[in-house]
């Protein structure tokens, strides 16, 4: 019983953590191509750095249920 649980607990965590990180990463893009026409350096690194940090929290999440 606490296995199945144990395990339920585990997806549900890595499918939030996986739509949250889609989130991230699709608001990196849109940052990324509304500064590029702008020409707003400092915003389109910022935007960067979102997209790979939500493509980081994927990764993390679907590595999750392999540690467990």
């Amino acid at each position: 019983m606490n296995s199945a649980l144990l395990t339920t607990g585990l997806d549900l965590l890595k499918q939030a953590a996986t739509i949250g990180g889609s989130v991230l990463a699709v608001f990196g893009v849109i940052a990324i191509g509304t500064n590029l026409k702008d020409h707003n350096g400092p915003a389109i690194s910022g935007g960067v750095f979102q997209f790979i940090g939500g493509i980081l929290i994927i990764a993390a999440a679907q590595l999750l249920l392999t540690v467990a």
